[in-house]
């Protein structure tokens, strides 16, 4: 199936996120229409029950390190895969309803994502205001919009037009090549044309038998096919104390039969007690005009 203008694409809302700004790209590139959700746990399950065809959704950042909830879904609902990715350079900015000093500033609301990203320049610049955190950065911004108070958000240029507030300073990330990893997830598989793929790459999710060495076996039959990892995480199952799943990222080329090879070997080596592959797909990351 191929994109098309009847294809929706779900993303966390409100208008102004950075999950927006991501959504937005696809938008303008295939003509997509959006539709943004609440919270991820109605936004996945929105992709589950097929009321959009794709959805965005943040899996890790360079600064706060992976989202935990997006993980879990993913773990979660076994009818979704990831069909793509996007590497989005994130630059934060503190916005307000008009100029001020950074002195009169009392407050200032953001995601804990954003807030985490922009803690030293709070530190050093804002030392006396309050931190608060909100469920996203487009609601901070709304937030700041509505009141009367000295108040800031941490925000997106995009919630800076949509809800007419000034930017009192740019660009407040502590590091400058903050970027967001996401992930574009559904249920179908749909086409996304890209010319600029160097290779293919794979997440898999898998549970360990509780045995000495499991994981080392695990990592060896990568080791054995000199199969590159770029990322490995474990996230708790929920279930008891001590009991881990793992998500594996490793870049491939577009072959069906080294995954194939790979997959066979770690269900034989008889260390995994459950295995799933959540997605093979282009890995073309980093585009320096998408910046938000």
């Amino acid at each position: 199936m191929k994109l098309s203008k009847a294809t929706y694409m779900g993303y966390l809302g409100p208008e102004g996120t950075f999950s927006h700004c991501a959504a937005d790209i696809y938008k303008k590139k295939y003509g997509l229409k959006l539709q943004p959700y609440s919270s991820f746990i109605t936004l996945v399950e929105a992709v589950h029950k097929k009321k959009v065809d794709t959805a965005i959704v943040p899996v890790e950042n360079s600064i706060e390190g992976s989202v935990g909830v997006v993980l879990d879904l993913l773990a979660n609902y076994k009818t979704i895969k990831i069909i793509a990715e996007l590497a989005l350079p994130i630059k934060h900015q503190l916005l307000a309803k008009e100029k001020i000093p950074l002195n009169k500033i009392r407050r200032v609301m953001s995601h804990p994502q954003a807030i985490g990203q922009c803690r030293l320049w709070l530190n050093k610049h804002l030392p006396h205001a309050d931190i608060v955190e909100t469920s996203s950065t487009a609601i901070a911004a709304k937030t700041v919009s509505e009141s009367k108070e000295h108040w800031a958000a941490i925000g997106t240029a995009m919630s800076k037009i949509i809800y007419k507030l000034q930017c009192i300073a740019e660009d407040i990330n502590d590091y400058k090549n903050n970027t967001t990893r996401f992930l574009i997830i559904s249920t179908q598989d749909l086409t996304f044309d890209n010319n600029n793929i160097q290779n293919y790459k794979t997440t898999i999710e898998f549970k360990l038998l509780h045995e000495p060495g499991s994981l080392y076996e695990v990592l060896g039959e990568f080791a054995k096919r000199k199969i590159n990892l770029t990322r490995i995480e474990s996230r708790p199952t929920k279930t008891e104390l001590g009991q881990y799943r793992f998500f594996i990222d490793f870049v491939n080329p577009c072959n069906e039969k080294i995954i194939q090879e790979l997959l066979s070997a770690l269900n034989k080596n008889k260390k995994v007690s459950t295995l799933r592959v959540l997605g093979s797909y282009p890995s073309s990351l980093y585009n320096k005009n998408n910046t938000t």
